[in-house]
């Protein structure tokens, strides 16, 4: 496990907007019914806020130097072919161009038809090819061992099934591509935190680092953003 990195401010901001977010959800899906299905919900919610997302999270500001960091860690290399579940807006897609240059291609899955009509705005901007699919994280449209690497920023604590979609990321990526999964969290690094880590992962267990769902024995455990987010990587056998 590698210590911490990033402005703590980014990672908390996006933690408390996740959580705040997440129990207005809550309460409103209950009265639907749409709290027994998370990626029902989500998707309501992704399709509601699309047009001013990238206004909270998007490109630039505190989110770029953390988003950087999660590109570099999936070691890409001219020529590769690179898949983002749950693209949202293509904020990514930039630095992953930069990396892989205009013979390497990008795929991009979302849940929400409202987040990829913003990709759509962008890719004439983007200088590498890119593809988009609207689907789930957990029955992803794509055949085995296709991409060179997988990155994945921001939903999965909250997906219908985690395990399920963690599988299908593995599954997808090819034999020894880089795979990196991160979401909000609060870190246990010692004192006063580590009692307000405790409470909040007991309130809200979904936020915890979802390294026993991973289909890999041995993922590292990494802390970003003053620990406030997390990146779950590993590498496919």
């Amino acid at each position: 496990m590698r210590g911490d990195s990033g402005k703590p401010g980014c990672g908390r901001s996006l933690l408390i907007g996740t959580i705040a977010a997440g129990l207005l959800l809550v309460v409103l899906g209950r009265r639907a019914g749409w709290w027994r299905d998370p990626n029902r919900l989500f998707t309501a919610f992704y399709d509601l806020i699309a047009p001013i997302y990238d206004r909270w999270a998007g490109e630039g500001g505190l989110m770029r130097p953390l988003r950087r960091e999660l590109v570099d860690m999936l070691d890409l290399e001219p020529g590769d072919q690179v898949l983002e579940v749950s693209v949202g807006t293509g904020a990514n897609l930039p630095l992953m161009c930069e990396k892989i240059g205009p013979s390497g291609r990008i795929s991009g899955v979302d849940i929400s038809e409202g987040m990829l009509a913003q990709v759509r705005k962008k890719l004439p901007s983007i200088p590498c090819a890119v593809e988009l699919r609207q689907g789930l994280a957990e029955d992803l449209p794509y055949q085995e061992n296709s991409f060179d690497a997988v990155l994945h920023l921001g939903a999965i604590n909250f997906m219908t099934d985690p395990r399920r979609a963690l599988e299908e990321m593995d599954r997808v990526a090819g034999p020894g591509a880089r795979i990196v999964v991160s979401d909000e969290t609060v870190a246990p690094v010692g004192g006063l935190r580590s009692l307000l880590s405790m409470a909040i992962l007991r309130l809200v267990p979904r936020l915890r680092p979802p390294t026993e769902l991973v289909p890999d024995p041995h993922p590292q455990l990494h802390y970003l953003a003053g620990g406030y987010l997390y990146a779950v990587t590993w590498r496919k056998a």
